[in-house]
């Protein structure tokens, strides 16, 4: 992205999507998932998970079941305390996710995440990371005024941050992540490939493409050598 001089802004800021992006969490929130709707009768394929997460949990319960939001919140409050107790102490990193927060932070770059998650979820599976201090803001479900794929998301992750749009990219795995990304003006939108193809990623107005996070080091201009 270029100034109003016509110079391109240097790069202060990355902000990250986390569960698929970060994490390996996805089979994990599918069994947590399939294990309290199916205490109430709902039937929920976890393998399936891939193709609704995305969206707050309270929509994913919505879409997966048609109950009222009233439901669906009190059916999300019972995830939680499953997903939290049971399921997020087992998450691990994806393979150079260590390695490029690392380089990252090396580099002098601002860390933030962009997450549809509600921020006790999200700062819990921080802790069970070890990764409570990596990121300067927490941007999640219930701290932003709209989440993604609407651009406030990034937006008010930069400015909490202190960053033009110009001055931030944005790291995550599905169509939601990009058009956040696109829509806020970030410098740059990279997708990482696995959920959805780079394809699908460009389409919703990823910049750059990637399939493994050391991939996203050297397109964000770091080379990140530690390995898990």
């Amino acid at each position: 992205m270029t100034s109003q001089m016509g110079g391109t802004l240097p790069l202060r800021a990355v902000l990250f999507d986390l569960d698929g992006t970060l994490v390996d969490s996805e089979p994990l929130i599918g069994a947590a998932l399939a294990e309290t709707l199916g205490a109430h009768g709902y039937r929920f394929d976890p393998a399936t998970v891939g193709r609704v997460v995305g969206p707050p949990m309270t929509a994913m319960i919505q879409q997966i079941t048609g109950v009222a939001l009233d439901e669906a919140e009190r059916l999300y409050d019972e995830y939680s305390r499953c997903y939290l107790a049971r399921h997020a102490p087992r998450t691990q990193p994806l393979e150079g996710a260590v390695a490029l927060l690392d380089a990252l932070a090396s580099a002098g770059l601002q860390l933030a995440l962009v997450t549809n998650k509600h921020e006790h979820s999200a700062r819990t599976l921080l802790g069970y990371l070890g990764w409570g201090d990596r990121f300067a803001f927490v941007g999640a479900a219930d701290t932003v005024s709209r989440v993604k794929p609407d651009p406030a998301h990034a937006l008010e992750a930069a400015r909490a941050l202190q960053v033009l749009p110009g001055e931030a990219a944005l790291v995550g795995d599905l169509d939601v992540d990009m058009a956040c990304g696109a829509a806020a003006g970030l410098a740059r939108v990279i997708g990482l490939t696995g959920g959805m193809s780079a394809g699908e990623l460009q389409a919703a107005g990823a910049t750059g493409v990637a399939t493994t996070l050391a991939e996203v080091g050297h397109q964000l201009g770091v080379r990140s050598v530690r390995t898990e």
